[in-house]
């Protein structure tokens, strides 16, 4: 079970986002974290922002639902102070219940999970 729950913003056409910079999700160091992306698996962007030097790792899916699990996980390094979007296509990460899970090391993030409307 995840230490930390985030919750994905769906994206509408022609609105733009909140405020990325200092918002998000709170993971400490040391942390899991679980996103439910059921639904919308494709069109993922994932945005960090590190207090610290920090690593995210994203596991690998389980086939199926994820055709691109084989790829296996990802890992995103942030140095200090540092805000980062990752666009992927989540048909690498997503687990059998229709979950994107990982962790963080290092330094605590911001994490927010953005999906895209279908058909983007």
């Amino acid at each position: 079970m995840a230490d930390v729950t985030i919750t994905a913003t769906a994206m509408t056409e022609g609105t733009a986002t909140a405020n990325l910079i200092g918002t998000g999700t709170a993971v400490d160091a040391g942390e899991t974290f679980t996103c439910n992306i059921s639904g919308n698996t494709r069109n993922i962007v994932l945005v960090v922002e590190a207090t610290g030097t920090a690593t995210v790792t994203l596991d690998a899916g389980v086939e199926p639902p994820s055709e691109r699990s084989g790829l296996g996980g990802d890992t995103i390094t942030l140095t200090t102070d540092d805000l980062k979007a990752y666009i992927y296509e989540a048909g690498q990460f997503v687990d059998a219940s229709g979950y994107i899970n990982g962790s963080v090391a290092t330094s605590n993030c911001l994490i927010r999970v953005l999906q895209f409307p279908v058909g983007h």
